[in-house]
């Protein structure tokens, strides 16, 4: 029996660079999100929360790497903020911010493309070309200073910060914070910010050795660097990362130079990237790059880029569309609701996002497809590879109808693959996109059976409001398995649990109020665990904001002591 964390051990432990223990890459020791199980402390609420401490560590969303007793991870400042103002919450742009010039939702505004500028800006605030330089100077919070940290894990103290970007975009609609995570090899801390640059940094003084623009790669422009939830990979000295460039690019890197060794653009369409990642696994006894490309699952040689397979879900799912579409628009009529999309829309998947990472079992790969505007024939799917020829095994549209993670992460184990089901009703309400929601027993975190696509059972423990079919959605869910324990961040709170055959019960609920627009302030990083101390990462540092508005105190990395107490 051939398993798909097999991989990680074959390509990590081998080369004796990356811990067994630290958690120096995002998903932790395997990069797949499992741990072994441990004794944790579950009895504790938000009045006695074990914090060891806290840190401000600026803007973002980027998951905390750890390795020998120091925690690295990297956030956005306002322009102008001095190395000894890290602290200072005042100085970390806030979702305020953001939503100041949030134009890019109003419709029939002409913008101007803007080389250097980063992104589009509505011309009916430029004015002119010529009143640029003007309107740049006014709307300054927009680009910021992204600083690297690096703390000491027992007692929070930084103990180097170096800038890497002066030009940081903070977008609103794009969402061009700091999110991905950081990757330590030897002595190398590698990071890809969003601007379009890799990074590579001496993980103990913070000196940056080299760094690489991916736009003269050929892996972003100018006009597209949507960063993306992908932390690098490892594999034979190469750090392998993708990007976004009107469609999904991998590349790879000489760790010790920064050279570019391979490069894949796939052929393959998609909407956007930015809470995307690429996954890894063995599969057929070959190591493997997992590839969500929108409209297509694709498996990469690693150590040349060359494809070992591809299917084109689009083409494949095209019959199922077309009935996923003609039950849609029979329920909603049925209830006398309006259904106004054609259905040549439904049927060519309109603005396919790309996954957030696809998980493999054995030799199945579980993967989804996202149309942002044409959620009717969004899925979860899996794929059987044999011989280097994927076949689709199952979609979930058939008990859920558009039951797929979105922006959250999957963790395929033991032959199941749970994920929490994107049902964002409060989206679809105010569109004109008409979807069917969840039928009735089918709840919000849910665990399949991977060979068939059976659904064992689903559970509600992890939300902050009662199952009422509005809102309070998983959007953005990351979360963790160690053994029988679970630990997920949302943008409603924090909870630590347990998972059995039967479902899933929450221990420990710490339940925020205040996601905000954008997921702002408490999108979350993925949960991080190195032996019983759990990092917890939200997008902002002020006093009152998400956690901090149960916990207490400013920063937005949390330190948590979970060494299990004799009761």
């Amino acid at each position: 029996m051939r398993h798909a964390f097999i991989a990680f051990i074959v390509f990590v432990c081998c080369q004796n660079l990356l811990s067994a223990t630290d958690w120096q890459q995002q998903g932790g020791p395997n990069g797949n999100g499992i741990l072994p199980d441990r004794k944790l402390n579950m009895n504790w609420t938000a009045e006695n929360a074990p914090v060891r401490w806290r840190a401000n560590v600026g803007f973002g969303s980027s998951p905390v790497v750890v390795k020998n007793g120091r925690v690295y991870t990297f956030g956005a400042y306002k322009l102008d903020t001095p190395p000894d103002r890290l602290d200072d919450p005042g100085q970390v742009p806030t979702g305020r911010d953001l939503e100041q010039y949030d134009t890019t939702y109003q419709q029939g505004i002409e913008y101007y493309p803007l080389i250097g500028a980063e992104g589009f800006l509505p011309k009916s605030e430029v004015g002119s070309p010529e009143n640029l330089a003007t309107f740049l100077l006014k709307t300054r919070w927009r680009r910021t200073w992204a600083y690297v940290q690096c703390f000491d894990a027992g007692t929070g103290k930084r103990i180097w910060a170096t800038r890497v970007s002066d030009h940081l975009l903070l977008s609103d609609n794009h969402q061009q914070w700091p999110r991905s995570s950081p990757l330590i090899v030897d002595d190398g801390l590698f990071i890809h910010d969003s601007n379009g640059q890799l990074f590579r940094l001496n993980a103990a003084t913070g000196e940056i050795q080299w760094h690489v623009d991916l736009a003269e790669h050929g892996m972003t422009t100018f006009h597209d660097k949507e960063p993306n939830s992908c932390g690098p990979l490892y594999y034979g000295g190469k750090i392998i990362l993708q990007y976004n460039n009107r469609g999904m690019v991998v590349g790879a890197f000489d760790a010790k130079t920064g050279e570019e060794a391979w490069r894949y653009t796939s052929p393959y369409s998609s909407f956007r990237s930015h809470f995307s990642r690429i996954g890894f696994a063995r599969i057929d006894d070959k190591d493997t790059v997992l590839v969500p490309a929108g409209l297509a699952t694709v498996g990469l040689n690693p150590a040349d880029g060359s494809v070992r397979w591809e299917l084109n879900v689009y083409e494949q799912s095209k019959e199922f569309n077309r009935r996923m579409y003609e039950e849609t628009k029979a329920g909603r009529l049925a209830k006398g609701q309006d259904f106004a999309p054609s259905e040549s829309q439904i049927t060519r998947g309109y603005a396919c996002y790309t996954s957030y990472a696809p998980v493999a079992w054995q030799d199945y790969v579980v993967d989804y497809r996202d149309y942002a505007h044409s959620d009717y024939v969004s899925s979860t799917y899996c794929l059987k590879i044999g011989a280097d020829k994927p076949q689709i095994v199952w979609q979930t549209n058939k008990y859920v109808p558009e039951a797929y993670p979105a922006k959250s992460n999957m963790i395929a184990r033991d032959g199941k693959v749970y994920f929490f089901e994107f049902s964002y009703h409060s989206y679809i309400n105010r569109t004109h996109d008409a979807r069917l929601g969840r039928p009735e027993g089918v709840k919000q975190f849910l665990c399949l059976d991977i060979p068939t696509g059976e659904l064992l059972w689903s559970s509600d423990a992890f939300r902050k409001t009662p199952s009422d079919g509005k809102g309070d959605e998983p959007n953005g869910y990351k979360f963790i398995m160690a053994g029988d324990k679970i630990i997920a961040v949302g943008v409603g709170g924090l909870w630590l649990g347990t998972v059995s055959e039967e479902g899933a019960e929450a221990r420990v609920a710490i339940v925020t109020s205040d996601g905000g627009r954008f997921g702002v302030p408490n999108l979350p990083a993925e949960p991080v665990l190195v032996g019983q101390t759990l990092y917890i990462r939200q997008t902002m540092p002020q006093a009152g904001k998400g956690l901090l508005g149960k916990l207490g105190g400013t920063g937005n990395l949390f330190s948590i002591n979970l060494e299990a107490r004799d009761q």
